[in-house]
């Protein structure tokens, strides 16, 4: 799950996703839950990586990501971290999701891509972007 290095790092990443899961743990999505795997469902079927694509966490998705979080997981109505990011218009979650390999052609439970969700919501900047990684 965390990537193993000789020089101490792996305790410090493993600490900071326990850090990142105690954060998480209240919001809705997780209550009464035990995070513990950074690709973890939650009431609806979301993960952390949704939720920190959706407020634009970088710091804590790479964490994420470094520990295993799937970047094109479905969740909720079949979104990816993606979609939510491109949804809420979320550039900087979007522009690092793209840099760490989520794939721009992966649709929801509505047949939409990450930007048609981002058309849908008329977030010019997010719409550009996507429309250069087709």
């Amino acid at each position: 799950m965390v990537s193993k290095r000789n020089d101490g790092s792996e305790l410090a990443s493993e600490e900071r996703l326990k850090a990142i899961f105690e954060k998480y743990a209240t919001h809705p999505e997780f209550l009464g839950l035990a995070l513990i795997d950074p690709n973890q469902r939650g009431a609806v079927g979301d993960t952390v990586l949704h939720l920190t694509a959706r407020t634009g966490a970088i710091e804590d998705m790479k964490v994420l990501i470094d520990a295993g979080a799937d970047v094109n997981i479905a969740g909720d109505l079949g979104n990816t971290p993606l979609h939510q990011a491109a949804m809420i218009d979320q550039f900087a979650s979007v522009e690092f999701l793209l840099k760490c390999g989520a794939k721009t052609h992966l649709k929801n439970e509505f047949d939409q891509t990450p930007l048609d969700v981002a058309e849908l919501n008329e977030n010019a900047k997010i719409i550009r972007l996507l429309k250069t990684r087709r």
